[in-house]
């Protein structure tokens, strides 16, 4: 999504730093409130208007359901090829220990093929 143009400086009201500043008062260290209206600032230039733009909850939650469908089909063809290469293999084994059976006949019978 391309940018959109920004014509100056964004400034928040103090009201609204305020309450950004209370809520997160409990959880943040007191030297990086401070820093707050510098980097919502820094944010309203660089991702709001992107945040703006953005697709609305519905069409998000369509695309994770798809997501999750895709998701779902993969698994479920890693599953069987997993399982085509466990029958590949067993047959494999299988293939050899007929053939150990053969040339155990084989020797047994003095190296003619029964």
């Amino acid at each position: 999504m391309s940018k959109a143009e920004s014509s100056g400086p964004i400034r928040f009201k103090t009201e609204i730093l305020n309450e950004a500043t209370e809520i997160l008062r409990s959880a943040a260290l007191p030297e990086r409130l401070a820093l707050l209206p510098e980097l919502l600032c820094a944010w309203a230039i660089d991702a709001l208007p992107d945040h703006l733009t953005r697709d609305d909850r519905a069409v998000h939650s369509q695309r994770t359901a798809q997501c999750n469908v895709v998701s779902d089909l993969a698994e479920r063809l890693r599953r069987e090829v997993e399982a085509l290469n466990e029958r590949e293999r067993k047959a494999k084994t299988f293939g050899t220990f007929l053939g150990l059976c053969e040339l155990r006949l084989q020797i047994g019978s003095g190296g003619k093929k029964p």
